[in-house]
């Protein structure tokens, strides 16, 4: 599991600029433990999240992670980055690939854009 190391200085506005980079985040690798505790702690009981024979008969690979775990993970990330004091108003979202247990992901981005609107920097 990976340890929460949030930023020492705050980050605004000012300090970032197109192509400024993000600090990644490494998780895993991905455990069924961890998948049955989203899915207790979620809700989401769906059988291809915790029992192998039922995904496999499903036609998976395997059980598969939640796809609002992964964006807890992006969300931690960004959240590290910016810093305590500040807000993340938006963030969206493209599954673009299954991971299963053993499989290691990691969180990279940067800032393509800034600008204000209504004397907020986005």
């Amino acid at each position: 599991m990976t340890t929460v190391t949030r930023r020492e200085t705050q980050l605004y506005f000012e300090d970032v600029t197109p192509g400024s980079v993000i600090k990644p985040l490494t998780k895993g690798p991905i455990t069924n433990v961890q998948l049955c505790q989203w899915a207790g702690a979620s809700g989401n009981m769906h059988r291809i999240h915790y029992d192998r024979d039922f995904a496999l008969r499903d036609r998976l690979p395997d059980v598969i992670m939640h796809g609002p775990l992964k964006e807890a993970c992006a969300v931690q990330m960004m959240v590290d980055w910016i810093g305590d004091g500040g807000h993340l108003l938006k963030i969206v979202f493209r599954h673009r690939a299954m991971h299963i247990p053993g499989d290691t992901l990691r969180y990279e981005g940067k800032v393509t854009n800034t600008y204000v609107k209504n004397k907020m920097g986005f």
